[in-house]
């Protein structure tokens, strides 16, 4: 187990998983503020997506058009790149989120163990 803080995933004892908190929002969502991706790629079953953020990131993401979900995206910027895979479903959020830092190799899994209703 670890915590998110200062920018970063700290787990006992490795080095911090540096991850904008910008980014790791959209990323935790499987949403993007902004205006409508561009489609540069298509087939029958999935659609390459391709938008860039206030930041500056460059991001291209794979839908699965059927679910209406991404299932990978791979964010460009000034830190690096990161290679995200959804390999769980969407409830309406990602249950598993699999991050990796093609600077560093580090490799981080996310998986969501609870959701808790706002009343």
């Amino acid at each position: 187990m670890g915590d998110y803080r200062d920018g970063a995933f700290h787990i006992k004892n490795e080095q911090p998983f540096r991850l904008d908190p910008r980014l790791l929002r959209g990323i935790l969502a499987g949403v993007w503020k902004g205006g409508a991706p561009d489609v540069v790629g298509a087939d029958r079953k999935e659609s390459l997506l391709r938008w860039e953020t206030p930041q500056g990131l460059l991001i291209e993401g794979v839908l699965d058009v059927a679910g209406a979900q991404l299932t990978s995206l791979r964010a460009r910027g000034p830190q690096g790149e990161l290679s995200v895979a959804f390999p769980g479903p969407f409830e309406p959020w990602p249950a598993v989120i699999e991050i990796v830092s093609e600077k560093t190799g580090q490799a981080l899994r996310l998986k969501r163990n609870l959701v808790e209703p706002i009343r």
